[in-house]
């Protein structure tokens, strides 16, 4: 019993670690990650003190308040992303949503990807935070080069991320309709911190 207790301590840690090392090369950090090592702390000391309950409901509290409760700010001397967006183009400014989504997207806490649900090939244009005029590239999540044709079930990676950021479009074509021009659009609330699937 104690040592599983100790093994998920441990865990815990190993968590908080790497998910501050994945926000620390994002440039951010997290202003409560500190109470989840201390209750984490707390948690493991009140093994070994007569005042268990106490220790133990603290510490647990803590750590929860720490991960449930963040406060991910950006570090001081960087600047939110202000992406070089290409020109607009007239042509896609009559860009519809499909019936059917061909497109959905993977929000993380420092980034986004999407991902081709469809049965056909999408040739991507670019994408833009919503209320930007413009594109940017997307990427692959293997090589990092940029993508222009999506295969089905295949991954992109939307960069550069700016934050704040409360949406996406991404422009295409499908390769069985190329002279019609289609948008995928996402939004949603900035508070939202975990990770989600939008169609």
């Amino acid at each position: 019993m104690i040592l599983a207790y100790v093994l998920l301590c441990l865990a815990a840690l190993v968590y908080w670690g790497a998910r501050m090392v994945r926000l620390r090369r994002a440039g951010l950090y997290e202003a409560r990650g500190w109470l989840v090592p201390v209750g984490v702390a707390l948690l493991f000391v009140g093994l070994l003190r007569e005042e268990t309950a106490v220790l133990i409901g603290v510490g647990g509290a803590l750590a929860l308040i720490g991960e449930f409760f963040p406060q991910v700010r950006r570090r001081r001397g960087k600047k939110a992303a202000q992406p070089p967006l290409l020109p607009k183009f007239e042509r896609w400014s009559t860009a519809r949503e499909p019936h059917t989504p061909d497109i959905e997207l993977y929000l993380e806490e420092t980034g986004a990807r999407v991902r081709n649900v469809g049965a056909v090939t999408l040739h991507l244009r670019g994408w833009s935070p919503s209320g930007y005029n413009g594109w940017l590239k997307l990427y692959s999540e293997e090589d990092g080069a940029p993508v222009e044709a999506l295969a089905p079930s295949a991954f992109a990676r939307l960069s550069p991320w700016p934050m704040p950021n409360r949406g996406v479009r991404v422009w295409y074509v499908r390769e069985d309709a190329p002279s019609e021009d289609f948008v995928f659009k996402a939004d949603w609330e900035e508070s939202a911190r975990r990770l989600r699937e939008l169609n």
